[in-house]
């Protein structure tokens, strides 16, 4: 029998190496939080590493003799909510976008979840200090992340990418000046993270057999117009999974 006890090791050392970049991701209390930056750099890290899991994970059963993990399934959160909040005066919310997302669970156990992409409009909002209104669009791309079977806790690290089309003034003078995009990193978790906006934000892991659950991230804008930077948003997802994994 062949010995696989170093993919076994393996994959501990990335799981643990996993979970100290998503407590670094979150915030330690009492510390300084990741800025923007750093968040987007630490996001990034994790995705690759959720691969690298993936990856060995195939080939410990192989490794193992193991049958084929189930099929991946997709589960529409039927009834999706989602709020949207900021400590901006500006755009204080919340604000109540239309929303349709799904998440698919696969792997072993089916322990990986993958988020399907996102995007809603808000606004316009009218910029303080000046004559101009921003229609703002969020796009989440799509990402993967984890899933516990047990307790029913999910988390996918995200970035947020918002947009900015700017229009008043006279002649709809705004419109000439276009606005770089900010982005805002964060987990999209059923956990507990700091907020900006209300000091902290919970989500609810899916219960069963009702197949409910919220998600939420929290995080800091980066770019984008001088009056937008540096607003901490908070989004809240919920609704329910139908199928469930």
């Amino acid at each position: 029998m062949p010995d696989c006890q170093p993919i076994i090791d393996e994959i501990a050392g990335l799981k643990q190496e996993r979970a100290d970049l998503q407590e670094d991701l979150r915030g330690v209390p009492r510390e300084p939080r990741p800025g923007p930056s750093q968040k987007q750099a630490i996001v990034a890290q994790i995705k690759k590493i959720t691969s690298q899991i993936a990856e060995k994970e195939g080939e410990l059963r192989i490794c193992l003799g193991l049958p084929a993990p189930l099929p991946p399934l997709i589960c529409p959160l039927v009834g999706a909510t989602a709020s949207l909040a900021s400590n901006n005066p500006a755009f204080p919310g919340p604000f109540a976008p239309p929303l349709a997302v799904s998440l698919t669970f696969s792997g072993p156990q089916r322990s990986r979840v993958d988020l399907s992409a996102i995007s809603f409009r808000i606004g316009p909002v009218s910029i303080p200090r000046t004559p101009c209104s921003d229609l703002i669009s969020v796009t989440v791309p799509a990402a993967g992340g984890t899933y516990d079977p047990v307790l029913g806790e999910i988390s996918i690290p995200v970035t947020a990418t918002v947009n900015h089309a700017l229009s008043g003034g006279f002649l709809n003078i705004c419109a000439l000046a276009p606005a770089a995009p900010s982005t805002a990193a964060s987990p999209l978790t059923t956990g507990t993270l700091p907020s900006g906006v209300s000091g902290s934000i919970s989500g609810v892991p899916l219960s069963k057999p009702a197949g409910t659950l919220t998600l939420v991230a929290s995080g800091v804008l980066a770019g984008g117009p001088s009056q937008i930077a540096g607003t901490a948003i908070d989004l809240t997802i919920s609704g329910t999974l139908n199928p469930q994994p």
